[in-house]
């Protein structure tokens, strides 16, 4: 059911594309945006790797951490920051810079590391 919905609903888009000009148009330039940006993403979760910040403050000297994240771009600082959970309330604006990013990923990986030093505490 869920396959003629879909078919259906790409066969009024196909044909609408093709009646109107402007349509078909608008169509096109915005899945060309969707595109770049999936492209951009991809880059920026291959270049990010398997990089935790965690993992790496407590294994690296500070400078060293801090010579790694600088490596990174905004979206990819912004990408570990996502996949981490490092923001859970939102507090990050938008628009912040890249030395914002990196201040908020050491803040954020000092006070995980505090904590789970305080957890295993007997």
């Amino acid at each position: 059911m869920m396959d003629r919905a879909l078919s259906s609903l790409f066969k009024v888009i196909e044909d609408e594309a093709g009646a109107n000009a402007a349509f078909a148009a608008r169509l096109e330039a915005s899945l060309s945006r969707f595109a770049e940006d999936h492209v951009q993403k991809r880059r920026a979760e291959d270049r990010v790797g398997d990089f935790h910040p965690l993992i790496e403050y407590r294994k690296s000297p500070l400078a060293d951490f801090l010579v790694r994240l600088d490596g990174f771009s905004q979206v990819e600082l912004r990408l570990i920051i996502e996949r981490h959970h490092l923001d859970p309330s939102g507090a990050l604006k938008a628009r912040a810079s890249k030395k914002a990013l990196t201040d908020f990923i050491l803040t954020a990986s000092k006070a995980r590391a505090e904590r789970d030093a305080r957890l295993f505490e007997y």
